[in-house]
C-alpha cells in the first residue's frame, strides 16, 4: 500500500507539474500573440506624428487613442522589453505602411525607424525665413508654411543653410529644430574662435544677413562689412536697400526717391541709425566669417553697378559721381 500511495502521490504532483507549464506556456503565447500581433482597429497607410520631448506615456495614449494597441500599457511594457529602463521614443514623423503589434510599434519608434524615404532638401545661404518656408511647402508633404513662419519669427538668422534629408512627413517644428541644431554645431567652431557670446553671435549674424544680399565675393563682403563699421561708429544711417526686400517680403524690390524714408519698419535703415532689430536672412559661415572680419578702410559708401561690379567711395560727392556713370540708364 504504501508504494501504490507514493505512485498516486508521484503521478498527482506530475500532473499539477504538467498542468503549470501548460499555463506558462499558453500565457507566454497569449503574451507573445498580444504583444506582436496588431489589433483589428489598427490599418496601415498611417502618418504618425511624435513631437519633440514628447513622453513615453503620452505616446502610449496617442497609440490607443488611434487603435494602434488595445491598452498604453501594452507599449509601455513592450518599451521595456526592447530598450529597458532607458528606451526613449524618437521624434519625427512614423509611416506605418500595414499594421504593427505594440512590440514592432516599439522597437521601430525607439530606434527611429520611420518607414519613408528621405526627400533632400538644398537651402542656400541668406534666404529668408519665408523663402525658405516657400522651398519647403513645394517639397514636403502637407507642411504647413503659415506654422513655419510663426516659429521662424524669433529664429531669423539662425535657421542654417545647408542640404538636409527630411522626412516627407517633416513638421515644422521638426524642421525648425533641424535647422536650428546645425546652425549650433555649425557655428561652435566659431564662437570659440572670437570669443562670441550670445549678444556678439547675435550681433554677427544681423551683419551676415546683410552681406549675404549686398556682395557676391568675401572680398567685398568684408569691404561692406568695414563700410558697416564705419557708419555705425560715425552715427550715420546704414542705408542698406536689401533690407526692403526683407520689409516688403519681395526681394530685391527697392522704394524709389524719397519713398525709402517714408516705410516705417525697425529694419529700415534708410530712416533708423544703426544695426535693424535682428537678421534679414540666414547667414552661411564664409558671411558670417566675413562679417567678423571687416576690412579696415576709410569708404563710407558703395554701389553695385549692372554687371556686379562693386564700387566704393569715401564721400558722397564722389558716391554720386560714380551712381551717374555707373547707374545711368542704356
Amino acid at each position: 500500500m504504501p508504494r501504490v500511495s507514493s505512485l498516486s502521490h508521484f503521478l498527482a504532483l506530475h500532473r499539477e507539474v504538467i498542468r503549470l507549464i501548460t499555463f506558462v506556456l499558453a500565457l507566454a503565447l497569449w503574451g507573445s500573440a498580444v504583444l506582436l500581433l496588431p489589433p483589428r482597429s489598427f490599418v496601415g497607410g498611417v502618418v504618425l506624428r511624435i513631437p519633440e520631448g514628447v513622453t513615453a506615456r503620452a505616446v502610449a495614449k496617442t497609440l490607443a487613442e488611434n487603435g494602434a494597441v488595445v491598452h498604453e500599457a501594452l507599449f509601455i511594457v513592450s518599451l521595456f522589453l526592447v530598450g529597458g529602463n532607458d528606451a526613449t521614443v524618437q521624434s519625427g514623423a512614423y509611416l506605418l505602411h500595414d499594421p504593427l503589434g505594440p512590440a514592432v510599434l516599439a522597437w521601430r519608434l525607439t530606434r527611429g525607424v520611420h518607414g519613408v524615404a528621405p526627400v533632400r532638401v538644398t537651402i542656400p545661404e541668406g534666404l529668408a525665413s519665408y523663402e525658405i518656408a516657400d522651398i519647403l511647402s513645394g517639397t514636403l508633404l502637407n507642411f504647413s508654411r503659415e506654422q513655419f513662419l510663426t516659429l521662424a519669427e524669433k529664429k531669423e538668422g539662425f535657421l542654417f543653410p545647408d542640404t538636409y534629408d527630411f522626412s516627407p512627413f517633416a513638421a515644422p517644428q521638426e524642421v525648425m529644430r533641424i535647422m536650428r541644431s546645425n546652425f549650433d554645431k555649425k557655428t561652435e567652431p566659431l564662437r570659440e574662435k572670437y570669443h562670441l557670446d550670445e549678444t556678439k553671435l547675435s550681433r554677427a549674424v544681423i551683419i551676415a544677413s546683410l552681406l549675404e544680399r549686398e556682395a557676391r565675393t568675401s572680398e567685398d563682403r568684408r569691404l561692406i562689412a568695414g563700410i558697416i563699421e564705419n557708419r555705425l561708429r560715425a552715427g550715420m544711417p546704414l542705408q542698406i536697400d536689401a533690407v526692403f526686400g526683407y520689409i516688403f517680403r519681395r526681394p530685391p524690390f527697392h522704394p524709389s526717391g524719397e519713398e525709402v524714408l517714408e516705410v516705417d519698419s525697425p529694419y529700415n535703415t534708410y530712416r533708423y541709425a544703426g544695426l535693424p532689430p535682428g537678421p534679414i536672412g540666414n547667414p552661411g559661415l564664409s558671411a558670417l566669417e566675413d562679417a567678423l572680419n571687416p576690412t579696415p578702410s576709410d569708404y563710407l559708401y558703395y554701389l553695385t553697378d549692372r554687371n556686379g561690379t562693386m564700387h566704393y567711395s569715401r564721400t558722397f560727392t564722389e558716391h554720386v559721381a560714380k551712381k551717374l556713370r555707373n547707374l545711368q540708364p542704356q
